[in-house]
């Protein structure tokens, strides 16, 4: 057996020992791992559906949106038409003053 050999050979022995005199750790750490890529996971498809319901919300609050400006524009110019009424027969009184 060449030196290179047996020093790989001790080399990964001794790894495999270290590996089970801390397999209650290491499979805990795994777990650990293994529960946090789930939460992780999980997380990312409730921020998936959170999008998804804001991007529907957001095409609901511009329809609103073009409503209102549209019904304000209406209101404006309705608001108008009764404020030069007002303004018509109000200039007669100031007249006769």
């Amino acid at each position: 057996m060449k030196l290179k050999s047996f020093i790989t050979l001790s080399l990964l022995g001794y790894a495999g020992y270290q590996a089970y005199r801390y397999r209650d750790q290491i499979t805990e750490t795994i777990q650990d791992f293994l529960e946090l890529k789930d939460n992780i996971s999980s997380d990312l498809d409730n921020i998936r559906r959170n999008l998804d319901i804001i991007n529907q919300e957001k095409n609901n609050i511009q329809q609103i949106s073009q409503d209102l400006s549209y019904k304000f524009r209406v209101f404006g110019k309705e608001t108008q038409a009764h404020l030069d009424e007002i303004n018509r027969i109000t200039s007669k009184y100031k007249q006769v003053k």
